[in-house]
């Protein structure tokens, strides 16, 4: 079986830097995340899955309160599963 999914992420970020830039920030991202996947069974009980998934959130800009210096930050995450089911 071969499959694919589409659909909408939310996450809550911490952001925290030290030196030029000192910023402690949490952040509410909104993004989309999309993937593909597949399973193959080897029998009626055992299968082996695979999946990509794809999570994106943008650009969010931070300003950091005591220089007032602004940097934009974007979150990207790839994911990789492997996985081995069992049907009892």
């Amino acid at each position: 079986m071969v499959y694919g999914f589409v659909g909408y992420t939310r996450s809550e970020v911490d952001y925290v830097t030290t030196g030029a830039i000192n910023l402690d920030e949490t952040v509410s991202l909104d993004g989309v995340t999309a993937g593909f996947g597949g399973e193959y069974a080897f029998n009626d009980s055992w299968a082996l899955r695979g999946e990509y998934a794809y999570s994106g959130y943008g650009k969010e800009e931070l300003i950091a309160p005591a220089g007032g210096r602004v940097t934009n930050a974007s979150i990207e995450l790839h994911t990789i599963s492997v996985g081995v089911t069992y049907s009892f």
